[in-house]
């Protein structure tokens, strides 16, 4: 489903990046990561996750302009 509205969607916003692509995985991940992170939040153990979330902000995303016509 995701793909099929990119093109109908870069008619309409220009602005794509290649980490679109990885939306669906990562969302799947936070998913479960972000309860995670509250429990260990929770008991004080969160130094083992916070790592990981902080390489993950880190991460520089490349913006680029795609214009789909119709």
């Amino acid at each position: 489903m995701f793909l099929i509205f990119n093109p109908i969607v870069h008619y309409f916003f220009a602005q794509t990046a290649i980490e679109q692509i990885y939306s669906i995985p990562i969302t799947i991940f936070f998913t479960i990561f972000y309860p995670l992170e509250i429990v260990a939040h929770s008991f004080y153990i969160s130094s083992y996750f916070d790592n990981y979330l902080k390489i993950f902000l880190e991460n520089k995303i490349y913006v680029y302009e795609v214009f789909t016509p119709l």
